[in-house]
């Protein structure tokens, strides 16, 4: 995720930024945001405030934290970017989101969506509501102008996570 999320960051403009985080958890995306140089303002929206997303403050990138579901995003302003990592699949009503947040994108502005492929259910099948296939983010993305989908994981990452990484066990 942080090699494709730095890609997709370096191909952006990075000076005077409106972003808006869906789903900001601790904070993640604000401190890669600082990581790659982002100068402006940071709005991170959850249901709930982490206890360390104040943790990394700088004067460079301003942040506000929102607390609301991202289906009920009420929000006036415009994002140069929106961005959402491993966000989408927890959230109940994501068309709707997907719906909503088209309208608080500035024109000429960018969407970055990391959501778990659909072969990855069987490590990640109580993460989230669901995982997605390219048909599946294609229509749920039908009504944008550009889209550009990137397969991460998949088999393959399944199989590596299932033969080198051990289940946990209970020792007592």
């Amino acid at each position: 995720i942080d090699m494709f999320l730095s890609e997709e960051l370096n191909s952006q403009n990075k000076e005077n930024v409106s972003v808006l985080d869906i789903g900001c958890g601790e904070g993640y995306t604000y401190k890669k945001l600082l990581d790659e140089g982002f100068i402006g303002s940071y709005t991170g929206i959850d249901v709930k405030k982490s206890s360390i997303f104040d943790a990394y403050l700088s004067p460079m990138l301003d942040k506000k934290f929102i607390k609301c579901s991202a289906e009920d995003i009420t929000i006036q302003t415009k994002f140069d970017l929106i961005i959402s990592v491993t966000s989408l699949e927890h959230i109940d009503n994501e068309k709707k989101v997907i719906k909503n947040i088209k309208d608080l994108l500035a024109e000429g502005g960018t969407e970055i969506h990391i959501v778990p492929a659909s072969a990855t259910i069987f490590l990640y099948f109580l993460h989230g509501w669901r995982q997605y296939s390219i048909k599946m983010l294609s229509n749920l993305m039908k009504d944008r102008d550009v889209i550009s989908v990137h397969q991460g994981g998949g088999f393959a990452s399944f199989l590596f996570h299932f033969l080198f990484f051990p289940l946990p066990i209970k020792l007592r």
